[in-house]
């Protein structure tokens, strides 16, 4: 090292501030420098190090020791370097010590792109990794046809903010039609508007190219090279028309002959080359309405939409008055609920309960009753599970008002009656309320 300073005639002497330092580190070709500050405050010396970032002079790291004597100090000194690179200094030995920091990744414009830690996927942009042990790590983030690689050292807990800057590949495009004259129709690329002529900016990749209008139609896929100018030819042919009827939110698609998909509209007229088609319409509510066509040239064809519902939409119609009976219950049973504390404080018999008792086992047989005849008739293992189990919970409730009522018979008095028709009350909305949880969870099985 003195012999680097030597030649390039550089005196050390009288070199005490950061910007000597910095300046001796850039001589030496070093990509990081430690500082060094030795004070005292009566009998007590304090040793301040700094890690430097020679090219851009940041402060990287910074750990500060103190100590009783000068005897001390050379303790001091491999104590604070040991810290500061994520060691503990323990005599002529050293040990792991728990230190960590952050990394913040993003991507340019505020893209969604998986980020690599070491290797090993850690998420999506934007993403804040914490935990990172000191040292040096590979980051990547990584799109569908780009890597961005960078490595980040940590020395210190404060946040590492990593931008990926990776911009979305495109190429230039001359679109050129056949017949020349044609007119009235629209070129997409991907559901992207084109035009005839030069496109510039055109996402790079395989791309599907459609065009429909005036009774014109295409339909093709072509591979958009990026930083490339591509010419590509739309024969266009005469095609049919197909008007979908349907319902309001309803969509669909039409497979060619071929299998491939051709994009269409509901309650729209769509151009279509001439061919045959399978045609699905779709919407949550109903069952899938599936039409095999056949489009002819200049004629307008026409379907419907099946409207056959599905169970889900009789499970939602059922959960949607099963809500508004268990609103009204929970309205109309107010003062019974919150004054139930008061009933049962002056108690003096249930013979009330019988009534409300024999009334509960009634129903609830009923109700046992008509689950044993679908039990019988159930045909998945899953409807078989699901109603052995609501059998089991009605034998169980039945069996607790037998109880109810024989106790009431014993203890009588209209006030515990009372406080017993709360929570029979009660009982009413945990029973309409595990029906619409049935309902929903039936519906998540779908």
């Amino acid at each position: 090292m003195q012999e680097i300073l030597d030649a390039q005639a550089f005196s050390l002497s009288g070199c005490t501030d950061d910007s000597c330092a910095i300046e001796v580190g850039k001589l030496l070709a070093a990509e990081n420098i430690v500082l060094g500050e030795l004070s005292a405050i009566g009998s007590v010396y304090n040793l301040a190090i700094r890690l430097i970032d020679v090219g851009s002079s940041q402060t990287l790291g910074a750990e500060v020791v103190s100590f009783a004597s000068l005897d001390e100090m050379q303790e001091a000194v491999f104590s604070a370097s040991y810290k500061m690179a994520g060691l503990k200094y323990e005599g002529d030995t050293s040990v792991s010590i728990d230190v960590a920091g952050e990394i913040y990744v993003s991507a340019a414009d505020d893209q969604s792109l998986e980020v690599f830690l070491d290797g090993e996927s850690v998420g999506f942009t934007p993403i804040l990794l914490e935990g990172v042990p000191f040292g040096a790590h590979l980051v990547e983030v990584k799109s569908a046809d780009s890597t961005f690689t960078k490595e980040v050292t940590i020395l210190s807990k404060d946040i590492v903010e990593v931008e990926a800057d990776i911009r979305l590949l495109t190429g230039n495009v001359i679109l050129t039609v056949i017949p020349k004259d044609a007119e009235g129709f629209e070129i997409k690329v991907d559901n992207f508007v084109m035009k005839k002529g030069l496109n510039k900016g055109v996402p790079a990749g395989q791309k599907t190219i459609h065009a429909e209008g005036s009774g014109w139609f295409f339909l093709d896929e072509f591979d958009i090279e990026p930083e490339v100018t591509s010419r590509i030819t739309i024969e266009l042919v005469a095609g049919g028309y197909l008007e979908i009827l349907g319902v309001e939110e309803a969509t669909a698609e039409a497979v060619n002959a071929e299998g491939a998909v051709v994009p269409v509209n509901v309650n729209a007229t769509n151009t279509l080359a001439p061919g045959k088609y399978t045609v699905t319409v779709f919407h949550s509510d109903y069952e899938d309405s599936v039409s095999e066509v056949e489009i002819v040239r200049d004629e307008t064809l026409k379907i419907e939409q099946e409207l056959e519902y599905t169970e889900n939409y009789f499970r939602r119609q059922d959960i949607a008055a099963l809500e508004k009976r268990l609103a009204e219950v929970k309205d109309n049973t107010k003062f019974w609920k919150g004054s139930s504390w008061f009933w049962g404080s002056i108690a003096a018999a249930g013979l009330s309960v019988v009534g409300t008792g024999e009334y509960m086992i009634s129903t609830a047989t009923e109700e046992l009753t008509d689950l044993a005849a679908q039990y019988d008739a159930a045909t998945t293992q899953a409807d078989i599970d699901s109603l052995g189990a609501a059998i089991t919970e009605e034998e169980d409730s039945i069996f607790m008002w037998r109880e109810y009522r024989d106790t009431a018979i014993y203890i009588g008095a209209p006030a515990a009656g009372l406080t017993l028709f709360s929570v029979l009350l009660a009982g009413r909305e945990a029973r309409i309320e595990r029906k619409i949880t049935r309902l929903q969870e039936a519906m998540d099985e779908e």
